[in-house]
């Protein structure tokens, strides 16, 4: 089976866990080989997806392939499952958070 036969997904970028309403845990991780892996998928795959934390915005634009942003590990995760099929290729470039918060506290 030929790669542009078959659906590429691709991750990038950090991901934040919260621990109150205005502090999170996350890392400087901007996304960009993410973005130039999805770009290269791209062009063997009309059928990529670039499922990514918080990046720059300018990074994304004028990107042809589909993109599904997210926000915690977990919603990666839940992403990448949800776009999971038999015969995708997956590619993790992302750097999600080792570690979330038991009990996130509600107020500051």
């Amino acid at each position: 089976m030929l790669l542009r036969d078959r659906k590429m997904i691709v991750t990038g970028g950090p991901t934040r866990e919260w621990l109150d309403p205005v502090r999170f845990i996350s890392n400087p991780s901007t996304g960009r080989m993410g973005v130039a892996i999805a770009e290269a998928c791209f062009g063997r795959s009309k059928d990529t997806v670039f499922i990514h934390g918080p990046i720059y915005a300018e990074l994304l634009n004028a990107k042809k392939f589909r993109c599904t942003p997210v926000e915690t590990t977990e919603d990666m995760l839940k992403a990448v499952l949800k776009e999971l099929e038999e015969n995708s290729v997956l590619i993790m470039a992302a750097a999600p958070a080792d570690y979330s918060p038991e009990n996130k506290v509600v107020k500051k």
